[in-house]
Formats: structure tokens, sequence, C-alpha cells
């Protein structure tokens, strides 16, 4: 069995294996050691919550390898029944738009028509995020609280969870009809690595999981900043170029 000196390696030179098993060899030691400073500072409460934790282990472990039987029959059911409201609310929102604000054309996906329909049309108060102009949840929750909007964006933002729950239902499923995610018992304020096959469905922040993102996946919503070139001021769903390979560095996704 090869030996590695943590101190001395270079990571490049690992193999993607040996990576793993020297994070995973490294992240025992590191628990061991916090184990032993932990120990001595719980009181008759906080011992129990850590018995607890650890009492969890079991239940969690099963839930994740068993996974959750899915009825795609019923599924499919919800699905067509999520894109029929889907379908009324949306001829609701074009009637409200259309013939009563009077817009010639409007599509709730677009943010492009958004700005136009609330800061054009509206005219209501811009709300930014970085310094730019922005129409997404927060900034949509804002906007609600004047009256020539309010229904509008309760119709955007049902249509919007309804598009949410649909992408979920469509999640793959494994070959055995269930679906697997992880659970964790606890949270870590430092973040902790996950993730060791691009098979893996990882998803952030409640979003649906997924499999490692490559070029072949479904692509946003472009918004040329002029012309149709695509230049460091073009947005996709409202997000540049820059802000997106920025967000996907910081948190592991792209190296």
């Amino acid at each position: 069995m090869r030996i590695i000196k943590t101190h001395e390696m270079n990571p490049e030179e690992l193999s993607p294996w040996e990576r793993d098993q020297v994070y995973n060899g490294l992240d025992v030691c590191v628990t061991r050691d916090c184990l032993d400073a932990m120990l001595p500072q719980l009181d008759e409460h906080t011992e129990k919550t850590y018995e607890f934790s650890k009492a969890l282990q079991g239940p969690t472990l099963e839930m994740r390898v068993r996974g959750v039987l899915v009825d795609q029959a019923r599924k499919a059911e919800v699905i067509d029944e999520y894109y029929a409201i889907m379908e009324t609310l949306e001829a609701q929102l074009e009637r409200i738009v259309l013939d009563g604000v009077g817009l010639p054309s409007f599509n709730w996906r677009s943010h492009r028509d958004l700005h136009r329909l609330f800061y054009d049309t509206f005219g209501l108060p811009t709300v930014r995020k970085q310094g730019r102009p922005t129409t997404d949840r927060g900034a949509r929750e804002k906007l609600g609280i004047y009256p020539i909007a309010e229904q509008i964006i309760k119709h955007i933002n049902t249509l919007t969870e309804l598009g949410d729950k649909i992408s979920v239902l469509k999640t793959d499923l494994d070959a055995d009809g269930r679906i697997r995610t992880s659970y964790n018992i606890a949270g870590t304020s430092t973040g902790s690595k996950i993730g060791s096959a691009s098979t893996q469905k990882l998803g952030f922040w409640g979003a649906t999981a997924v499999v490692q993102p490559t070029t072949a996946g479904a692509a946003a919503t472009f918004t040329a900043n002029a012309g149709t070139a695509v230049n460091d001021a073009s947005t996709f769903d409202g997000y540049t170029l820059n802000q997106v390979v920025k967000a996907l560095r910081t948190i592991g996704i792209l190296a």
C-alpha cells in the first residue's frame, strides 16, 4: 500500500482516486482531533444532542440507500394537472397584460418583457441587484406591494413555482423506480466537500438535484446588451456571463 505524506504531496501528481483517499484520510484525522477537544466540553444537555445526532446516522443512511419509491402513474397525472393550471394562468396573465395594459406582446419568462412592463410601462421604482436592474423573485416581492403590479406578480410567481415543481417531478429515477438524494443530520458553517462522481446528483439551496452539468445542458434565456452580439454586458436570465462564471467558481462547480 502506498504511503502518502500529505505535508509533502502535490495534489496534481495524484490520481483522482488517490486525491479522494487523501481527502478522506485528512477528514478522519481532523475529526478525531476535534473529538478529543470536544468531549471535555460537553455537558448533560449538549451530550444528549451529540448522542441523538449519532443515533440518526443509521436511519439517515437507510433513507439515502433505500430512496423513495415513486408512483409513476400518479406522477404523470400530477404533471398534467400542473400543466393545465399553468395554461389557465398564462391565459389570464396574457389577458391582463395584452388587453388590460395594452402591450403588443408579452412573455412572462422574458426578463426583457418584465423590465418593459414593470419599469417602463408601470414606472415602478427599479430594483437592482449588483448594480443591475432585475426582476427576479426577490425584486418581484418588492414590486408586489404596488396594486398595479400585485395580480401580475402573483400569477408570475405561481407559474414559476409550478414550473419548479414540474422540474422536480421530471427528475430521472433510478432503475428500480426510486429517487435518491443526500440527507444531512446537521450542517456546518464552514462547508464541506461533496460529490465524488459526475453521476452523483447534487442540488444547492433547495434546487432540484442534478448530475454534473455539461455543455449539453439546457441554455438560459439570452438577452443581448446591444444588437445580437454577446459581450460582457449581455445577460442570461438576468445574469452576465462574468457573474455566472464567478458564482460557479466560488462554490467549486467550475475550477
